[in-house]
């Protein structure tokens, strides 16, 4: 017979801590797994944010309806419908709480990325563990330990680095309106979301995470319903058409036509709403969209900055393969290869300006000739009239391209200095 000191566990200074429970440690793996796996999905969200363009409650509630979707369908599949069907009183007190508290997090995200960037907004935003560590030590009682502060803080520092916070992004947003409102929407937003994290901390276990998630998307595309049926599908801003070549064109004509409207041509240009660029040059646009954003005419590169605005504003561009302009005899070869320089500088300091990072734009500037005369033939080459043309006018194409990178890594290294002033 075992001794009763056997079976006790040892205790003082010396003596180690029992270790955990196999189930706990592998629980404490998988949060652990699942905690990353969701860090890199929401990194996602910026740029389809960017690239739909609309306002963000339009944003949020399609967020939600898809969402909400794609969960019922997994909880049919799985069997766990009836997590959601059988809430009551708390248990539907918590979800709707925590639908609500989400929702809020995700229209005001939402709402300050146009006013201060993406890599502002997001690193505003993840001071959301420091509020959350705060709210568990205060209603929950648990120990925060200076480690886990610093380790927080720490995260939220790589978080600044990696986004291109540094790279002059902070010092050109502040000087446009709306960036204070921006930043106390980010900190709203984070309060929110630390909210919602700690009724997920209450009763999570309780409710299990898929009716928390998919109740969550409920109440948004509830709540949020009524503005998207009296919104309805945004009105088309600006309207642009296909570009084809003139029968007059030359070689130099060709490498300019290709370098500048191959995503352009008839054959890439859908009828109707478009998330990406329309050509500038054949494109009309509301008095309305001009008048409100003139300032991104001055320096004569407006397309990407003027596009990028009416995105920001919920506005949608579309397009018609009726409206087709002829590109025909254009400036001399050696003005059109300042032009793309100068065209490039501008777009490399936008780029930093909008939270990419100049060190990557530079070390990728090699490669930039080669990448776009790889999207050019991808569109060029498979149409019969193109193909021939496109050939030949490769070498210059080259040409170009290299200019536009070179003026982009210049852009990138001059930060937010060159979009004031590209003939710097």
């Amino acid at each position: 017979m075992s001794s009763r000191s056997d079976a006790l566990p040892a205790s003082g200074p010396g003596a180690a801590a029992p270790a955990l429970p196999a189930d706990a440690a592998r629980r404490a793996r998988d949060g652990q797994g699942l905690m990353v796996a969701a860090g890199l999905l929401l990194g996602t969200i910026g740029i389809f944010v960017e690239e739909a363009g609309q306002d963000p409650a339009t944003t949020v509630w399609f967020r939600c309806v898809f969402g909400l979707a794609a969960l019922l369908a997994w909880g049919a599949a799985s069997g766990r419908l009836r997590e959601i069907t059988g809430l009551r009183g708390r248990g539907l007190a918590a979800v709707v709480g925590g639908g609500v508290l989400m929702v809020v997090n995700w229209a005001l995200f939402f709402a300050a990325i146009p006013r201060c960037s993406i890599a502002v907004s997001t690193v505003v935003f993840h001071v959301q563990p420091f509020w959350l560590m705060a709210m568990g030590a205060w209603w929950l009682r648990e120990r925060v330990t200076r480690a886990q502060w610093g380790a927080a803080g720490v995260a939220l520092l790589g978080l600044a680095l990696a986004s291109g916070l540094a790279d002059h992004d902070a010092a050109w947003w502040s000087q446009r309106s709306g960036y204070a409102a921006g930043l106390l929407m980010c900190l709203a937003g984070s309060l929110s979301y630390a909210g919602a994290g700690l009724i997920a901390k209450c009763e999570g276990e309780r409710l299990g995470s898929f009716a928390l998630s998919a109740g969550q998307c409920a109440v948004g595309a509830c709540t949020l319903a009524p503005w998207a049926l009296v919104q309805g599908l945004p009105a088309v801003t600006g309207l642009g058409g296909p570009m084809v070549l003139s029968d007059d064109a030359g070689v130099a004509d060709w490498a300019v036509f290709y370098q500048r409207y191959s995503a352009f041509l008839t054959s890439q240009l859908p009828d109707g709403p478009v998330a990406g660029e329309i050509a500038g040059d054949n494109a009309a646009y509301t008095r309305r969209a001009l008048t409100r954003h003139l300032l991104s005419f001055a320096q004569g590169f407006w397309e990407v900055d003027f596009h990028r605005l009416l995105r920001a504003d919920g506005d949608v561009l579309g397009a018609t393969r009726q409206a087709t302009a002829s590109f025909g005899l254009s400036a001399p070869f050696g003005c059109t290869v300042r032009h793309r320089y100068l065209h490039g500088r501008h777009f490399g300091a936008s780029r930093v300006a909008h939270g990419s990072s100049a060190l990557r734009i530079v070390a990728a500037a090699p490669l930039v000739p080669l990448i776009l005369a790889w999207r050019a033939a991808r569109r060029a080459l498979p149409a019969p009239e193109h193909r021939r043309r496109f050939l030949l006018a490769l070498p210059l194409f080259l040409v170009l391209a290299s200019a536009w990178a070179a003026g982009e890594a210049r852009g990138a290294l001059a930060g937010g200095a060159a979009p004031d002033d590209p003939r710097s």
